[in-house]
């Protein structure tokens, strides 16, 4: 197993016309969003105002995820989606996407055509869940403490992990995290 780790004081936050943004993860590793040369992208923001619009990425797809509070996603011409914390939504980016409700988020952008899948989980202190993967799997501590093979991960940090085999997430205390499987080939 290879696992490298994001701590989150090395990560980099900026601000938005609704909030603050934290780019966790880049790919390809030295790319830009800001000029759209990149594949894949993971995030967090929070929203902290009441009504906001999502900026247009034409050739890529989203899926974001409520971490806290309740956010309605409206997609002009498509679908409108309610969420809770832990449920997701998945639409492209150049759809034209206006928010409302103030939430602390998870993004994933990618690419399209890449192949991704996102999941939260909320753990009791000592519960471990295990995943079974062929792909590259990030795994961000939303809240706690969890260890994954020999590396601790607290809030904040993301954590990426290269496994042949079954890799296992065990919460040292009460924790909430977020996966995702992605494969790098378009």
């Amino acid at each position: 197993m290879e696992i490298r780790k994001f701590i989150k004081e090395n990560l980099t936050s900026t601000n938005w016309s609704g909030g603050t943004t934290t780019q966790l993860y880049i790919y390809p590793e030295n790319a830009d969003f800001t000029s759209r040369q990149f594949d894949f992208r993971i995030s967090t923001a929070t929203i902290d105002v009441e009504s906001s619009d999502f900026t247009p990425l034409k050739g890529f797809e989203r899926k974001l995820l409520v971490l806290s509070g309740n956010l309605e996603l409206e997609h002009a011409e498509h679908h409108s989606k309610k969420m809770v914390p832990f449920e997701q939504d998945y639409f492209l980016g150049e759809w034209q996407t206006k928010s409302r409700g103030k939430a602390v988020d998870f993004n994933v952008i990618y690419r399209a055509g890449m192949e991704t899948h996102l999941f939260a989980k909320t753990l009791v202190s000592g519960e471990s869940i295990s995943f079974n993967t062929d792909k590259g799997l990030f795994i961000y501590v939303f809240s706690g403490l969890v260890r994954i093979g020999n590396q601790t991960a607290q809030t904040g940090d993301l954590v990426e992990v290269f496994a042949k085999d079954s890799i296992a997430v065990f919460a040292e205390m009460d924790s909430t995290i977020c996966t995702v499987e992605w494969k790098k080939e378009i």
